[in-house]
């Protein structure tokens, strides 16, 4: 291609055109392994099966009775159904682990299609003893969080409206 895509001297580090090429890399893999699963159905109608990631709030509440549903229009479907954090779910889908996936939050990555299905709030909750009635910044500063775990959709988005709030925890 006649441009510098690897910085060799730390320790295979992409340079920004070697980014911008790998993106396209990684969606022409991806529609393969697509295509690949896609024509294996040519071969059994109604036979085959799905790898679904999802992350642990998603993958334990709202997924199991549409997988039951499912499973029961189309029995000759095997699905598969792991769960993580919303990042686990990114990864496994980006490297061909998964074909779908249903993450809480906004995570994604250039080369995997999303599609909102439905909007939540996260609501932090806590003793009412421990915050005035109208809390200022200071008073949420100085108590103790509990949250997910690192990756969590729902960690990463309590972080990001405590970090509106000027905290950092």
């Amino acid at each position: 291609m006649g441009l510098e895509l690897v910085e060799r001297a730390r320790r295979g580090t992409l340079t920004p055109a070697g980014d911008f090429l790998a993106n396209y890399v990684l969606r022409a893999e991806s529609l393969l392994v697509q295509a690949g699963l896609g024509t294996a159905q040519f071969r059994k109608s109604g036979a085959g099966s799905v790898a679904v990631v999802a992350s642990s709030l998603t993958g334990t509440y709202l997924l199991p009775p549409i997988i039951a549903e499912f499973q029961h229009a189309h029995p000759g479907v095997r699905v598969s159904l792991q769960l993580g954090t919303a990042v686990q779910a990114i990864d496994l889908l980006r490297s061909h682990h998964a074909e779908l996936g249903f993450v809480a939050g906004a995570v994604g990555a250039p080369e995997i299609e999303t599609e909102p299905l439905l909007q939540y709030d996260v609501i932090i909750v806590g003793k009412s003893a421990l915050v005035p009635r109208r809390p200022s910044r200071d008073n949420l500063e100085k108590l103790t969080w509990i949250s997910r775990e690192e990756g969590s959709a729902t960690r990463i988005s309590s972080d990001a409206g405590l970090a509106r709030l000027g905290i950092v925890p």
